[in-house]
Order: C-alpha cells, then structure tokens, then sequence
C-alpha cells in the first residue's frame, strides 16, 4: 500500500506557529511525524512515498492555488491512499486536511483518511458528511498510539475496497448508515437492533442484564451488580480514593404482566408503565415463558367501542389459543411478562429510527458507545456506566444501585418526551432533531446549575446542537440527587415521540449530538471539578 502523507509546518517538522507562512512543497520520502507510523506499517503491508506539506497560514491565504497544486502532485505522485494528519487540535491545520481531502478524494477518485481531535470543530462539521475522519486526543492526550493504527487499518479497509461500516460506527466521528440516506451518524445500528430485540419488561430484565455484561467485559476492570439486578461497569482509576461518576439510566421498558387466564383462551395482563391507551389497539406482543418458549400475540379490544385499557390497568390479549386447558398446556403462567414485538425501521431520509423500547434502550446503547470510546482514556475518578431495573414501576432499581456506587456526581441518560407535533400545544418543547437536552426541571429534582452551565458551554463551544427542556414527570435522577448525602445530577437526555408505546421515534441527531456532549463533558471531569459542583450550593 502507497501511502501520501500532506502536513502542515509543524508535522513536516519545519518549526511552530511562527512558521506558518511556510509555501507548498514536497519529498518523496516520509518526513516529520511521518515517522510516528513506521513501526505499524508492517501490519498494513504499507510505505510511505512520500510528504507534501504547506505553512497552515499560507494555506488560508491561498487555498485555492495550494488545492489546485496537491491535488495535481498527488495525482502525479499516484499513491494508493492520502493521510492527511493527525491535525491534533491544531484547527488551521484541521481545515487544510479536511478541505483539501475532500478535494483529492473526490476529484482523483483515490481514497483519503484525515484525523484530528474534537478541537477542530470547523473542519468536522465541514466535511462530517463526505470524508471519514478518524477521532483523535487533542495534542499531549491520551490515546495517540491507538488513533496512528486505527489511521492505517482504516487507509487498509480503503485501498482494497472492503466495507468500513463497522469500523468508521466506533473511530470517526460520523459515518453514512444507507447510501439511500445521504446522513451520517454514530450510532452502531448492529448493537441498536441486538439489544431492542431483547425484551426486558420491568421486573424481567436479567436477558438484557447478560447482553450488557458481554458487551461490558471488554472495556471494564470489574463488573458489579445491586441485588435487585442493575448492572455497571467500572472502570478504575489509577489515583487513590478517587471519586466516582456514574452514568446511568434504565434498562426495563414498558409492557404487560400475566394475570389472568379466559375460558376463550384470551389473556388478561396489566400494564407495566405508563403505556399510552390510545396506541394498543391491534399492537402486535410477544411472551417469552421461563422454559424460553416465544408465543406471539396481538392486544384486542375488551367492549364494543374498541377500548384496549381499562379501569384497573388492564389489557386483553390474542395468543391464538382457544381455551384455557390449551394456555395451561403450553406452561403459560402468572407473572409472565409481554412485550411490543415490533422492529427496528429507519425513516427514508435516515434521519430518524422508530423503535418499540426507545425509552429503555438509549441508555443501555450510549453507556456500550461511551465505554469503547473512553477504553484508552485514564481519569483521575472511577467511571460507573451501567443501567438500572424497574424504573418503569416506581424508580426502584436506581435507588438500590445508587447505594451500591455511592456517586459523587451522577450522570443520567434518558429519554424524555418530545412536545413538538401536537396540535394543540402552547409552546414547543423537546424538538427532533434540534439536539441534545438541556433539562433544567422535572418534578423530583433540580439538576445542578453549574452542571447545567457546563454542558451548555460544551454544547457552544463544539457547535453541538441543543435545547432547553423542562418535564412535568418523575426521574431515576431523583433517588441519585438525594440518597445519601445527596449528588450534584445532570441529565443527558434526547427527546422521542409516541413514549411507551409500540413504535417511538428518535433522531439520530438528536443521540449524536448526546453523545458527543457527554464524551466531551468526561475530558473535562477533574477530582477538583466534581468538588466545584459538589459545592455549587454552598
């Protein structure tokens, strides 16, 4: 594999800022920083063929002409593939590559892999949507031998034409889900559409407690439980008697408790949340017994005018027997749990996917997603990121795991719902698509105003898009906020339409834009800022 690398004066090695007038040249040989990814070539079976570089300066102050110019001496130089980084957090450089990448690769049809940290916020946003741009640690962070392979494996994956799907959904900062969507995201759809297949009605959550447990044991030093089954990964360390993080939301969702057999054969169950009535009608269910057998079923009405729900929480529901003899027969029992049974969809546009379990399935995939992020990363506090039981049912797994962590700041991740559609609204609030939410009220607890500040300073700062939001409904960040001592909380919640029904709907936006908020919001945590926060009301 011929590999072209395009630097800025500092990575050719031609001195610092001062130097940034420096004018567009060339070596047909790897200089500078080219020399960091020597001892990895052998695993991609490359070479360097050489380094064209230009003063960061002098590229702004002609960008046409320098474009024009690399782009014909890359052409002459015909590699296999172009590096253009690592721009670390150095912005101006940043640009260069990501513009100039994006002009080598689509005019020259040859393959172009840029890198750089989150710092340089101008040049992802530019070109997030059309060239792949491996995340990296801004200059002197943690992480650089990981990003210079994962630089090359992704040149490799380039040059001979293999998918990168996989790959670009973990190490860059977005990636294209369908080629019919146009849109890039974040989100590993592989893992989304794994862990929403598992059902994990309140009370019943040890299935999707075993996937996390498989998917946490790659990325943790320990792996801990509460003795009601909430789960949390940890990730230690290396100061002494460090203060704990916790990022946590729940893993149940809502659904239906067998409490009743018919002569007919129908099912009477209860409903498990707060399912919205008028959703049930026709809604397709499924019942897994405890010897692992799967009846698919759909809700019926219970009267002539088509009511699904009655008075006493109740529901009626069609597995196709015809009596009772043939229920019992089939070991259907008491205090079996039913679950929506519906799929995942993405929306044509690809800007938004419809989910039956949104409200319990975004905290068990951000908290997988922020620890392969976070897997190289050191800081001075252990990090809790695990998910809670039983929210759905009174917020009773999150105070059991609460006592377990003992948290000095605590972190949640849910859903909230969105007020953006109806018709009659007085004012709009949770909008899809607008971004991450800055939630400054729900009904059991005030978030901590200089958390609040924080995220929203992150979210200016990174040009990530974001909201304020207030909820007239209870939390999980209630119990965290004031067991114990109490702990300085914060929400990092999205919005989603149609809550606890068959079919929610979130935008990837939305969950992108959460994501890397929190990523953020982490590199800045210091035992001295969780204290900062921890005095905030003093």
């Amino acid at each position: 594999m011929k590999i072209l690398m395009i630097f800025d004066q500092i990575q050719a090695g031609f001195g610092g800022k001062e130097k940034g007038d420096l004018e567009l040249g060339g070596k047909k040989m790897p200089i500078g920083s080219a020399n960091m990814f020597e001892k990895y070539l052998p695993d991609v079976d490359g070479h360097i063929i050489g380094t064209l570089y230009c003063g960061d300066d002098f590229y702004l102050n002609n960008k046409d002409v320098v474009t024009r110019k690399l782009v014909a001496m890359t052409k002459k130089l015909s590699p296999d593939v172009v590096i253009c980084g690592p721009a670390f957090n150095y912005e101006k450089y940043g640009l260069l590559c990501s513009e100039v990448g994006y002009a080598i690769e689509h005019q020259l049809d040859i393959p172009v892999v840029a890198a750089m940290s989150a710092e340089c916020t101008e040049a992802i946003n530019a070109h997030k949507d059309d060239l792949t741009i491996i995340k990296m640690p801004k200059k002197g962070g943690i992480g650089l031998t990981d990003s210079l392979k994962k630089i090359l494996e992704l040149s490799s994956l380039k040059v001979a034409n293999e998918p990168i799907e996989n790959f670009v959904r973990e190490n860059c900062y977005y990636y294209q889900i369908a080629e019919k969507s146009g849109i890039w995201m974040s989100i590993d759809e592989t893992l989304l559409n794994k862990l929403s297949e598992i059902d994990s009605v309140s009370g019943d959550e040890k299935a999707i407690s075993l996937s996390l447990k498989s998917e946490y044991e790659g990325y943790a030093d320990d792996i801990v439980y509460d003795n009601l089954g909430s789960i949390f990964a940890v990730k230690k360390s290396k100061q002494a008697n460090a203060p704990r993080v916790m990022i946590v939301g729940h893993m149940d969702e809502a659904g239906f408790i067998l409490k009743g057999i018919n002569e007919n054969g129908t099912i009477k169950a209860l409903a498990l949340g707060n399912i919205e009535a008028t959703s049930l009608l026709g809604a397709a269910v499924r019942l897994k017994t405890r010897n692992e057998q799967i009846f698919f079923g759909t809700l019926i009405a219970f009267d002539k005018s088509g009511a699904v729900l009655d008075q006493s929480n109740e529901v009626l529901v069609d597995f196709g027997f015809e009596n009772k003899a043939e229920v019992l027969e089939n070991d259907l029992t008491f205090g079996d749990r039913i679950a929506f049974a519906n799929q995942n969809r993405v929306s044509s546009n690809g800007k938004r996917i419809y989910s039956k379990n949104w409200d319990g399935r975004y905290a068990p995939l951000m908290g997988i997603e922020v620890l392969r992020a976070v897997q190289d990363q050191e800081f001075d506090f252990d990090l809790y990121v695990g998910c809670t039981v039983q929210e759905q049912v009174g917020f009773r797994g999150v105070q059991t795991a609460t006592n377990l962590v003992k948290p000095d700041l605590g972190i949640i991740v849910d859903t909230d719902k969105a007020f953006d559609y109806q018709n009659d609204l007085k004012e709009k609030n949770g909008e899809l698509g607008k971004g991450v939410l800055i939630n400054f009220y729900d009904t059991t607890v005030l978030p901590n105003r200089l958390l609040l500040r924080t995220l929203k300073d992150i979210c200016s700062k990174h040009n990530l898009p974001h909201q304020y939001y207030y909820s007239m409904e209870g939390s999980d960040a209630a119990w965290i906020n004031k067991l114990r001592v109490g702990t300085p909380t914060l929400f990092v919640n999205v919005p989603i339409r149609n809550m606890n029904t068959p079919s929610s709907i979130m935008d990837i936006r939305d969950y992108d834009a959460a994501k890397e908020a929190l990523l953020l919001l982490l590199e800045t945590l210091t035992a001295e800022k969780i204290q900062e926060f921890k005095e905030e009301n003093r």
